[in-house]
């Protein structure tokens, strides 16, 4: 999945390329798809870990408002607590968060009504539109790939299994 970004990504010009074939152009948007969920994935489950593991901000809140006292709970809270509690409070949240993302996804997967599209707009072609949903293959069924390929933290998320023939992707 990286190997196609990367391929296609110009990232000194911030530019993408088309691919030539569907088949292509379909792998790039499901992975840039996967790329980008996985990316704010990782950012909200830092943001939980932060507030569980630290007692301060890596950066100081200047204002005192709703969200620089529910900082300061959120972490006056989950620090107090013993290390095994604080695990399981991290091992919640991330198995909160990616069923949550898992669910999304078999909506879109199941949407009776209509087809998800991702517009892929280079600086200097036309946009391409690319029907992304798909009857054979779901996008809840790349989820975990997409993050034991994306993620910081694919080995508390996903397992992986690997045999001569196949390689298997499950969430934990």
């Amino acid at each position: 999945m990286q190997d196609i970004i990367k391929k296609y990504l110009k990232p000194d010009s911030g530019d993408i390329e088309i691919p030539d074939t569907e088949k292509e152009k379909l792998k790039l948007a499901r992975a840039l798809l996967g790329y980008s969920i996985v990316h704010k994935l990782d950012y909200w489950l830092d943001t939980a870990k932060d507030f569980v593991e630290n007692k301060e901000p890596k950066e100081s809140l200047l204002r005192d408002n709703e969200f620089s006292r529910n900082d300061k709970s959120f972490r006056d809270t989950f620090t107090k607590l013993d290390k095994r509690t604080q695990e399981l409070i991290i091992k919640l949240v991330n198995s909160t968060a990616t069923g949550i993302i898992f669910s999304m996804l078999t909506n879109i997967d199941q949407f009776d009504f209509g087809e998800l599209t991702l517009s892929l707009k280079p600086k200097s072609a036309e946009t391409t539109v690319i029907k992304i949903s798909s009857d054979t293959q779901d996008l809840h069924d790349d989820l975990a790939e997409w993050i034991y390929t994306f993620s910081k933290f694919k080995d508390d998320l996903v397992e992986k299994e690997e045999s001569k023939n196949w390689i298997s992707y499950r969430i934990k």
